[in-house]
């Protein structure tokens, strides 16, 4: 079974609560998530919503119109949360995907991802869980209208967006960087400092 296709499942076998944290929410994603959540099951989304998130794509600001449509529904947010969690009552699964189409294989070419299926009752997870939810704040409209105002500012700074996962304290690790060199013989040569290729 697919990765996107067993979470689907895990979430149709609810019968009083979803839960469900990830830093990168793409709303289209999180209606298809839903779509399998039976009527009547409350659903927790917690997300971390930076500005760099929603200014380079990986997340977005309309997954809180989703769930406010939802009776029962809320979004919170936390904005160091890094985890992968999808749970429905006692049943989880825990891993490396995001609720995004590419991360579920519901795009191709589709990320290599992983979710485990586990009992949310041990292992602590039910604690962990506990503990996000106080550290979080509920999103409002508000909030959303603030986020969406930054996210803009940086697209039309100019200046480079850090990578959503990157450091922020590594400067050297905060863009991506391709060569503009016309032409790829000597690139070695002028990369280790070979003067005769200097200039490329």
């Amino acid at each position: 079974m697919k990765i996107g296709e067993h979470l689907l499942s895990v979430l149709s076998r609810a019968q009083t609560s979803v839960q469900i944290a990830a830093p990168f929410i793409k709303s289209y994603s999180l209606e298809r998530a839903l779509m399998a959540v039976p009527e009547g099951v409350s659903v927790t989304c917690v997300t971390r919503w930076r500005p760099e998130d929603i200014a380079s794509g990986v997340c977005d600001l309309e997954i809180l119109d989703r769930l406010s449509e939802r009776p029962g529904s809320t979004l919170l947010v936390h904005p160091h949360l890094h985890a992968k969690f999808f749970a429905a009552d006692g049943l989880c699964l825990v891993g490396s995907a995001n609720l995004t189409h590419t991360a579920l294989g519901w795009r191709s070419p589709a990320n290599l991802e992983l979710l485990v299926e586990l009992d949310s009752h041990k292992h602590g997870l039910n604690e962990w869980w506990a503990k996000l939810i106080a550290n979080s704040i509920v999103a409002t409209q508000e909030m959303k209208v603030a986020l969406a105002e930054q996210a803009e500012a940086l697209r039309i700074s100019g200046n480079p967006i850090a990578r959503p996962e990157a450091d922020p304290e590594d400067a050297e690790d905060t863009t991506v960087w391709a060569p503009q060199c016309p032409r790829w013989s000597g690139l070695w040569e002028a990369y280790v400092g070979d003067k005769r290729y200097a200039f490329c």
